[in-house]
């Protein structure tokens, strides 16, 4: 999980691309984890920590405008709640690409 978090955070701070969310675990489960529930969870940590982090920092440095416009379109209480439901869509992401490349790896060994 550590290595993905790293690679993500180099790549995300270089590229202005998001989906390294999506790649990076997808190929970090094609060849590092040794069980599902351990591809799934660096999957959801890494890209959790990552968005998260992010979302965190932008939040409270020049996108608070944006946020609260975008949490009052989409009906939200708060700008946070918004932050969080981004955060979890992101982990999810993250989980189930590294998963399907630990799946995608046992399909062709077996």
């Amino acid at each position: 999980m550590i290595v993905s978090f790293i690679i993500l955070l180099i790549l995300q701070l270089s590229t202005p691309y998001w989906w390294w969310v999506i790649v990076v675990p997808f190929f970090y489960g094609l060849f590092r984890p040794n069980t599902a529930g351990r591809a799934i969870f660096a999957g959801l940590g890494s890209a959790g920590l990552l968005w998260f982090s992010f979302a965190f920092y932008h939040y409270f440095t020049d996108a608070s405008l944006i946020a609260e416009r975008v949490s009052a379109m989409m009906e939200l209480s708060s700008p946070i709640l918004l932050l969080v439901i981004t955060t979890i869509s992101g982990m999810l992401s993250g989980g189930f690409a590294c998963l399907s490349g630990f799946f995608i790896r046992k399909a062709v060994r077996d």
